[in-house]
């Protein structure tokens, strides 16, 4: 790795919050990783203003994105931490898609990118299952059948770091309150639930993901795709019922989709919608139609998510 010049606003790169490459402080260092040897940090800049995103231990675990499931099949309670990389050109760019299934044992997920926390998912059986909570939450999803009373209860996990292999105890602990709301069991097995998160800029490049496995027995896998722009659809304006969208001639909306049990481009039940293809931003909720191999139907959206589909007549 190059060594260059730069100069902090901190005393120390952990406790700066920029990178420059003069020592008035005016001119923002390029975007990118930089490491003290202890420490990396990855400056992101935008819009002639730059900022450092949270410290990360050397020598670096992240993994990158697009590889083989990543999994955990020793029943073993942690806090286990994922950080993928997901490219920082500007072909690096659109809808990143997590597929995590947690088997049958409950587990909690979370993963935050840019300062921003997503916790929603979509399972094929049941669509969204999200924490209503605040203070951005783990959702916990699995069969109801072996919840461990995960509701209400407190616990001190140990932790575990993936290092491109597999997760490697950290000695560290985290303390995590699973409230009621953060339980999203279902009465089976979800399934592989999907995760959305947009990425409309080449910068940052990483995304952590955190699972919480409190229950004994828990196993789960994990892939990450790397961001791809969306396929899209042609779809009526938005109508408050079925019956009015299918009584719809025209299709002048562009949306896209992400499948849950769909196909790119043909959306089906529990499917993600969106008006752009970074998967950034979801339509009004509503019913739309659209048409496939010459079948008209209609779908209703709800908080971007596919609720129901019903052939039009």
């Amino acid at each position: 790795m190059a060594t260059v010049n730069v100069y902090i606003d901190g005393t120390t790169l952990s406790n700066s919050t920029a990178v420059y490459t003069d020592a008035g402080l005016t001119t923002c260092a390029t975007a990118g990783f930089y490491s003290d040897g202890s420490i990396s940090r990855e400056q992101v800049v935008s819009g002639g203003t730059c900022y450092l995103l949270p410290n990360q231990t050397c020598p670096s675990c992240v993994t990158e994105c697009g590889g083989p499931t990543v999994s955990v099949s020793s029943g073993v309670t942690g806090y286990y931490i994922l950080d993928i990389d997901t490219g920082g050109t500007s072909t690096d760019t659109g809808a990143i898609v997590i597929s995590f299934n947690p088997a049958s044992v409950p587990d909690g997920i979370r993963a935050v990118y840019n300062g921003v926390t997503y916790n929603k998912l979509s399972a094929p059986a049941y669509g969204k299952l999200q924490s209503t909570g605040i203070n951005d939450p783990f959702t916990f999803i699995g069969n109801a059948g072996d919840d461990c009373g995960l509701s209400g209860s407190s616990y001190t996990l140990d932790e575990y770091e993936y290092d491109g292999t597999s997760f490697v105890a950290t000695g560290n602990t985290q303390g995590i309150t699973v409230n009621s709301v953060d339980v999203q069991l279902t009465a089976t097995a979800p399934g592989l639930c999907v995760m959305v998160i947009p990425k409309p800029t080449a910068s940052p490049s990483i995304i952590r993901i955190e699972i919480a496995a409190a229950c004994a027995g828990t196993g789960f896998g994990i892939t990450t795709a790397c961001p791809t722009q969306l396929t899209s659809f042609a779809a009526s304006s938005r109508q408050v019922s079925d019956v009015a969208a299918c009584a719809e001639t025209t299709y002048p909306v562009t949306l896209y989709n992400v499948p849950v049990t769909g196909t790119a481009g043909v959306p089906a039940l529990h499917d993600y919608v969106f008006t752009d293809a970074s998967g950034q931003f979801a339509p009004a909720d509503g019913f739309y139609k659209t048409v496939d191999a010459a079948v008209e139907y209609s779908i209703q959206v709800v908080d971007g998510i596919i609720d129901t589909v019903i052939t039009c007549p």
